[in-house]
């Protein structure tokens, strides 16, 4: 769990995975030198559950380099992904170990997400590919995997030096799907089990302008997974990048909010 000024929620999010029913884990907190209280709730929370491990940058070093710090730290057969603001339903581990140990090719599961808001009200659920032929067929579509979703084995990242890029800020999970998809295979759960917290003043949203242009370029990169379906989108995006930042952050949070219907599919 990387965070970085995540008062707000950090409380929740650590004790949803606290809570988990499965029970055997460290928790790693990568601390990017936060300014708030962060350090604090850390702090005491830690002091109640020997689980929780507590690592703090010397400086402040992004995202990226934080999970790659949380990856060297880690001593599990399995990495699961979380994040400092969003909350992991009490079965998200058990299940997703038990998928990984019954399918020893597969190097990364995520799950379907409910979406909330600021104020933890569901405001829609998106759902993803489940079979690895139909994942990384539709990879260069868009990202196959709710990054904090994400449980990934460990053995795999380390052996091929397989870290998140520094050098492609707010797409650095896209980018390691792309490379990781060569070393095994991938699932999703067909699951509800993560509430993935939405605020339009996230700070991927307000950079939102930078996360879709690398994301072009790292489409351009990796054409070798395009399909015909995915090169238009791409065409799509590139157009995109030609409107006011206002214009592509309401396009954005479009993808989210769906009161209506509870649902913002993917497949749809």
């Amino acid at each position: 769990m990387p965070c970085y000024n995540a008062e707000a929620f950090l409380h929740q999010a650590i004790n949803s995975m606290l809570g988990q029913t499965f029970r055997s884990f460290e928790l790693i907190i990568v601390d990017d030198c936060s300014t708030d209280s962060s350090a604090r709730i850390i702090t005491q929370l830690s002091a109640k559950d020997s689980r929780i491990i507590y690592h703090k940058n010397e400086t402040n070093r992004g995202v990226a380099e934080s999970l790659n710090t949380g990856i060297r730290m880690a001593k599990g057969e399995f990495i699961a992904r979380m994040d400092a603001d969003d909350v992991s339903l009490p079965e998200r581990l058990e299940l997703q170990v038990e998928h990984m140990k019954r399918n020893p090719s597969c190097v990364a599961c995520g799950t379907d997400i409910i979406i909330i808001d600021e104020k933890g009200d569901r405001i829609g659920s998106r759902e993803y590919y489940y079979t690895d032929e139909n994942i990384k067929r539709n990879i260069h579509r868009a990202s196959c995997f709710a990054h904090p979703t994400v449980m990934l084995r460990r053995e795999t990242l380390i052996e091929n030096n397989l870290f998140y890029s520094t050098r492609l800020r707010w797409v650095e999970d896209y980018d390691l799907w792309f490379r990781l998809s060569g070393y095994g295979e991938f699932s999703n759960l067909k699951k509800y089990l993560f509430n993935y917290r939405f605020s339009s003043s996230s700070v991927k949203n307000t950079h939102c302008k930078e996360s879709l242009r690398n994301t072009i370029r790292l489409k351009l990169m990796n054409m070798s997974h395009a399909t015909f379906f995915s090169c238009f989108i791409l065409c799509a995006e590139i157009v995109l990048l030609c409107l006011p930042k206002r214009l592509i952050l309401f396009l954005f949070e479009s993808r989210y909010r769906n009161k209506k219907s509870g649902t913002a599919s993917l497949q749809e």
